[in-house]
């Protein structure tokens, strides 16, 4: 499996997979039926504290909202079986998985930090 990071606005192909939209709250720009995303998981996304403190206010810099964001998903059972799920996927080759969510930028996105996380999952479940 490779796990893919896309932003919203990049339209859908083949080879995404399975789309995984992980943002806390759904698109309004998006009409129902155009939705292109296949599963929506918000527990894969930052509190709205968190997003309003690193997006909206810029309270905190991104090494700080890094490190609250890996905090809001350890605390979260539901965030930490959906990490565990999607490692599994590692093991079949044949199936890919695209995290979008709305940034453009991948590397200052939590997108990025969730792919961290289940990459880093499944090396530890390795023997």
């Amino acid at each position: 499996m490779t796990i893919k990071l896309k932003s919203l606005r990049q339209s859908r192909e083949s080879f995404d997979g399975f789309r995984i939209l992980i943002t806390r709250f759904r698109p309004r720009y998006i009409k129902k039926e155009n939705e292109n995303w296949d599963a929506w998981y918000r527990e894969l996304a930052p509190s709205r504290q968190l997003w309003h403190d690193y997006f909206k206010s810029n309270k905190i810099d991104w090494n700080q909202y890094r490190e609250r964001f890996i905090e809001e998903i350890m605390d979260n059972p539901k965030s930490i079986e959906l990490i565990h799920w999607l490692s599994k996927f590692e093991d079949n080759s044949n199936n890919n998985i695209t995290l979008i969510c709305f940034c453009e930028n991948e590397r200052k996105c939590h997108r990025s930090i969730v792919k961290e996380l289940v990459l880093d999952y499944y090396l530890r479940q390795q023997p």
